[in-house]
């Protein structure tokens, strides 16, 4: 049997239940375009790889996986080793400040004004609230977000479109708010594009090249949610308030968005030795 006849076989049911079902089905069809004529026992995974010589090593593991959840899926078939790609020693996946302010001020910069307005109120919302991508463009104002009554600048924005299918409600400060609802549907009456969410990428990818920010940092817009969880963190919240507001079901996912600086590790070590 070849992969083809595997997908073939695999039906409709592959990733049934799955939120990402859509996106899953599109990455295994690359991957069935590239070596659907493999017999699943003896997979050649280089025409693979070599598709995708210009992604990112966390990007290709993403294309393994459906490859590997159809092999797991097909009777007696069975791959001991995938050519899973791990991150070189370059930076990790936030954002200094100094980054952040040039980015902000090059957004701002963008030849389509509306746009790189929107795009750059999208960024400050990302970094203020830590949401997801797709979180953030589903908030309606009118539903979502409720005034604190006992505090006039505090906001409570219930997030319901969630990776994991569970409600969240996160807090907000008024220019938060004021952001969100200048901006929300983010349609292209408040952002000039009839695609934001494909826009957004074009016009960091003109930023990050503007503002000669590193591409072998790997800055994408889901860096922001990265950021978010490390300043919270830098700034002496705890794991477990950072997994509440990111909305995570695991501490073990939130530790892997935590990237505590180099100073903090310092203050905690010359707290321990005041104290041993």
């Amino acid at each position: 049997m070849n992969l083809q006849e595997a997908y073939a076989h695999a039906g409709t049911t592959l990733f049934q239940g799955n939120k990402t079902r859509a996106q899953q089905e599109r990455r295994l069809e690359l991957v069935i375009d590239a070596m659907g004529d493999q017999d699943v026992q003896a997979l050649n995974f280089a025409p693979l790889l070599e598709m995708l010589s210009d992604k990112a090593p966390g990007t290709v593991n993403k294309y393994l996986s459906v490859a590997k959840k159809l092999v797991d899926n097909t009777p007696q078939a069975t791959v001991r080793r995938y050519p899973w790609k791990h991150p070189g020693p370059g930076r990790q996946r936030w954002l200094r400040k100094a980054e952040r302010d040039l980015l902000l001020a090059t957004l701002l910069e963008y030849p389509n004004k509306a746009l790189g307005e929107a795009v750059w109120a999208f960024t400050k919302l990302s970094l203020s609230l830590g949401t997801r991508k797709s979180e953030l463009l589903n908030i309606n104002p009118e539903t979502d977000i409720e005034k604190d009554p006992d505090d006039d600048d505090l906001y409570w924005i219930t997030i319901r479109e969630t990776k994991t299918g569970l409600q969240r409600t996160i807090a907000a400060g008024s220019g938060c708010y004021q952001l969100l609802t200048k901006c929300c549907p983010w349609e292209a009456e408040q952002t000039n594009s009839t695609n934001f969410g494909r826009s957004l990428y074009e016009v960091w990818v003109w930023a990050k090249r503007r503002a000669d920010l590193p591409e072998a940092a790997g800055i994408v817009p889901h860096c922001l949610r990265h950021t978010h969880a490390t300043v919270r963190l830098d700034a002496g919240d705890t794991l477990l308030d950072v997994q509440t507001a990111l909305g995570h079901r695991s501490p073990a996912s939130t530790a892997r968005y935590a990237h505590i600086h180099d100073r903090r590790k310092a203050e905690t070590a010359k707290r321990l030795e005041s104290v041993l």
